[in-house]
This record gives C-alpha cells, structure tokens and sequence, in this order.
C-alpha cells in the first residue's frame, strides 16, 4: 500500500495516510479495559482494581529497584543478548535487501517493494496462524530456537545458491523466507519477554527488551555497509548467519520455569517462614 501510495497520491499524502494509520491503531487502547469496573477515560466512573493496586510502585526509586532485582536474573539478561543477535540479522536484512536486489540484480524499486509486502503479508499471516502454535508445541525457547536456525539456515542457503539470483523466484523465496522465520521467532521471543516480566514492573522490563533489540537492529544496519565492502554478497550472508545461529545457542541458558519461580519468591519475602532464607538478587 506504502508503494501504490507513493507512486500514485505523493509523499505528502503518504506520509498523512501513515500518521492517520498509527493514530487509529494507537487510539485502540483507550477503548479497552484491561480490568472490570477500572475508569475508560480518567473523568470517566470507575476505580482502580485492588490486583493493580497491590502491585502499584510509587517513585522511580521503588521501580529502579524493583527493575534491577529483575533485570540481572539469568534469563532476563541472556534472553535481551537473544533479541540483539536476532535483530542484528534483522537490520542487516533491512539494509541489504534493497541494495542487493536494486542496485546488484537490477530490480525495480516497485519490484522490490511490492515482494517485501507480499513477504511481509505472508509471514504475518504465518505468524497470526502458526506463531502461536509453534510456541504451544515447542515451548518458548525452544520455538526461538528453532526460528532462528531457519533463519541462518535461510541465509546460508541463499549464499549457496549465488549462481541462480538470476532468477526472481530463487530472490523472492529468500525474502520470503526469511521474513516469516524471522517474524516466527520474534513472536516466540516475545512470549518468552512477556514470561520473564514482573508484574509490578512488566511495561518497564518490557520496554527494556524492547529497546536492547532494537539497538541490535542499529548494529546490524551499522555492518552491512562495511561487510558488504570486505566481503561478496554470499560471504556477507554466511557472516550474518552466524547471529541466529549464535542466538540458538543462548536460548539453551534460558530457564523460564526457574526464573518464574525466583519472581514469585521475590513477591512473597515476607510472607517466608522463620528460619528460611529469602531470595535477594
């Protein structure tokens, strides 16, 4: 839609029609309680639910606290190393996609657009589908693993193949391919965030994955430039297949259940018996 956009009202109008888009669906939430009886709008009637309020913070000093006694549990700090690398191949793939299909192949600018909407449309529906059946059957970490080795797997398979980019169907299997692993294994990585998080503090923690998986997409953008001036195009791939596979190997040092069990004894010191030691991080 960006693409037809562009080529047919303007940028201006684009623009407008993505600002009008992001409004509407950033407005969703005003429309939705998260619990019953809680106030819609705060001159609306309502009142807080006693569940948010027994794990309301007051000041940033209890929430950094709270955050850090979170924060350096194992898994926290392994699984936002897991979103880095796996964005990092995200960024490189964001940045060699156009350049590598415009620049070196020859494509159009519309080509290459409209493949990565259908791409993006295909692994979205796969992802709304599949994502959450591959994390019901694998479980959370495994499913990261196994999304992340398909998605080396993918790169590795596309380097092999350079003596076919001739042919846009091998190109667009790759973009393909990769972006429905990758949107696989960010819908497990995800859920896997979503797990570690302490209630009292879960939209900061949240935020925290969020915003280390994204400087792994900086990261990866950052490298394409210079590794594509070292290397060709297929030893570029090879090289930036490592980073799923690296991720692979960190989603073994994973443990949801245990860390589940040291958030829970973090919400009960006090309720801990006489003589028993209480959990501090």
């Amino acid at each position: 839609l960006g693409a037809w956009s562009f080529g047919t009202v303007g940028v201006s109008a684009t623009l407008a029609l993505a600002g009008l888009a992001t409004l509407a669906f950033a407005s969703i939430p005003l429309l939705v309680r998260e619990r019953p009886g809680e106030r819609m709008l705060p001159w609306t009637a309502g009142a807080a639910s006693p569940e948010a309020e027994a794990i309301q913070l007051h000041g940033w000093a209890e929430i950094g606290r709270s955050l850090r006694r979170v924060v350096f549990l194992p898994a926290s700090l392994v699984t936002a190393l897991v979103g880095f690398g796996l964005n990092v191949s995200q960024g490189f793939f964001e940045g060699f996609g156009p350049v590598f299909t415009v620049q070196t192949l020859g494509w159009t600018d519309g080509a290459f657009s409209n493949t990565m909407a259908v791409a993006k449309l295909v692994g979205g529906v796969v992802g709304m589908v599949g994502g959450g059946l591959l994390v019901t059957w694998l479980g959370r970490t495994r499913a990261i693993r196994v999304a992340a080795l398909a998605v080396a797997a993918v790169g590795v398979a596309m380097g092999l193949v350079a003596p076919f980019w001739g042919s846009s169907l091998v190109v667009q299997a790759y973009l393909m391919l990769f972006v429905t692993a990758k949107t696989l294994a960010t819908i497990a990585f995800f859920a896997t965030c979503m797990a570690l998080c302490w209630k009292r503090v879960a939209a900061v923690q949240f935020g925290l994955f969020m915003a280390i998986a994204n400087l792994g997409l900086m990261a990866g953008s950052a490298l394409m430039g210079p590794l594509v001036e070292a290397t060709t195009d297929a030893q570029a791939l090879f090289v930036m297949a490592v980073f799923p596979a690296v991720v692979a190997l960190l989603t073994l040092r994973v443990d949801v259940a245990t860390h589940v069990d040291c958030v829970e004894a973090l919400d009960r010191p006090a309720a801990s018996a006489p003589g028993q030691p209480v959990l501090t991080v």
